[in-house]
């Protein structure tokens, strides 16, 4: 039981030590130190497959690190189940490779399947003041559910992840829209049920081992096909091609947020602040 204890913890990178910096321009900043993984991000990963020399395609590449998002899945419930927390900053440069070595002395990538979540300098409780603030919702492209909300991101890291791992882009964007693919049915269940009570780490999980990409034949019923955004618009048909539709249109449903600091100067920030809540202590 301590081992599995120690192992789902373990999906989380640790925080070693933390400092508040003195205020240089404007309010002093806490900082977290972490473990250096060498092996990177998923943002690192993805460049490693991509130019590895092997046309991965993106069925090839869910079926090798499906699990991974899976276990993820499982964190995220963890975190806003058990700890009470929502992560908050979801995004593939946040998700790390475990492994000690880079990436160029990997001889195996079963060794870049062990994902965790990376970041936590931004969790909050789900009822923080910030999740109903301008900055969170309208500023920041953020739902108002923070857990749905980090469920949704994960789901776009993911997919976001495959598309800059595959061989071929283009392809990979028309089997966004068409979705018959496993991770797009995936992606668009989840994406179509946001304003519903249907969404959770869980459910998301179940849906996931449902559309296993290791297995042949999927119901065609839960396709989720669609015409990318703009693609009959004879206006942005004369400024671009077909492709450059599609791939913008990607670009738009994949988008996960506005930097933040964006967000704090649109917000007036400096003048009325951040929404701060009350420290709370587990116990």
């Amino acid at each position: 039981m301590a081992g599995d204890e120690s192992r789902r913890e373990g999906e989380f990178l640790p925080v070693t030590d933390y400092f508040m910096s003195p205020p240089e321009e404007g309010e002093a900043r806490w900082h977290f130190l972490t473990p250096f993984l060498a092996s990177g991000s998923l943002v690192r990963l993805a460049e490693h497959l991509h130019h590895s020399g092997h046309a991965y395609t993106a069925h090839d590449l869910d079926i090798l690190y499906r699990p991974s998002l899976e276990r993820l899945f499982d964190a995220l419930d963890r975190m806003h189940n058990r700890h009470g927390l929502c992560h908050d900053d979801v995004k593939p440069d946040n998700i790390f490779l475990s492994g000690k070595r880079s990436l160029k002395e990997v001889k195996t990538l079963d060794v870049t399947k062990d994902w965790i979540l990376a970041d936590l300098g931004n969790a909050r409780e789900p009822d923080h003041p910030y999740h109903s603030s301008i900055l969170w919702s309208r500023l920041n492209n953020n739902l108002s559910n923070c857990r749905v909300n980090d469920v949704v991101r994960l789901v776009k890291s993911y997919i976001l992840f495959l598309r800059a791992a595959v061989d071929d882009g283009g392809s990979f964007d028309e089997q966004f829209f068409k979705g018959h693919e496993p991770w797009a049915k995936l992606f668009w269940t989840i994406v179509d049920g946001v304003n519903s009570d249907s969404v959770s780490a869980v459910s998301a999980r179940v849906l996931s081992m449902a559309l296993d990409p290791s297995l042949e034949d999927h119901n065609d019923t839960l396709a989720h096909g669609r015409d990318p955004q703009g693609v009959w618009n004879p206006v942005k048909r004369l400024l671009m091609n077909r492709d450059e539709v599609i791939s913008r249109a990607v670009d738009d449903q994949l988008k996960i947020s506005a930097a933040d600091s964006v967000a704090r100067l649109k917000g007036l920030a400096f003048l009325l602040g951040v929404p701060v809540g009350e420290c709370q202590v587990e116990r």
